[in-house]
């Protein structure tokens, strides 16, 4: 099975956490944490920086790497690494159908894309 390596970012502003909603694919609608492939000769740190440019021309910065979650979906298998990170400028959202900034009590709420439920544990995990 082919493997993707990926990286999201976790962005946390006082008690919430940004997560987008998913604009397209096989898992349109679903929850997830902004983010995208990590592309040959780039840090995971740089992929979460490109990647908030390209969904949401926004600008990050990089605080603490929360972990890397493994899902095998039908066609591939993730390797996925999280990032805390703070939202430096506004946003515009590029790719996705909708965004909420929710807290940690709401964080299994949503209906989230099954890798970033792996994402939400080591959120929880992670969040003293």
């Amino acid at each position: 099975m082919k493997t993707v390596k990926a990286a999201c970012a976790v962005i946390k502003k006082d008690d919430k956490y940004f997560c987008t909603q998913r604009g397209h694919g096989i898992r349109k609608g679903l929850w997830e944490f902004p983010g995208g492939h990590i592309e040959e000769n780039e840090t995971g740190e740089d992929a979460t920086i490109r990647e908030m440019i390209e969904e949401l021309n926004a600008t990050v910065s990089v605080n603490k790497y929360l972990g890397t979650v493994e899902h095998d979906y039908e066609d591939f298998h993730l390797s996925m690494e999280a990032y805390l990170c703070n939202l430096i400028s506004d946003y515009t959202l590029n790719e996705a159908l909708d965004s909420k900034w929710v807290t940690k009590d709401e964080l299994n709420t949503l209906p989230w894309c099954d890798a970033d439920k792996k994402v939400v544990e080591l959120i929880i995990k992670n969040d003293n």
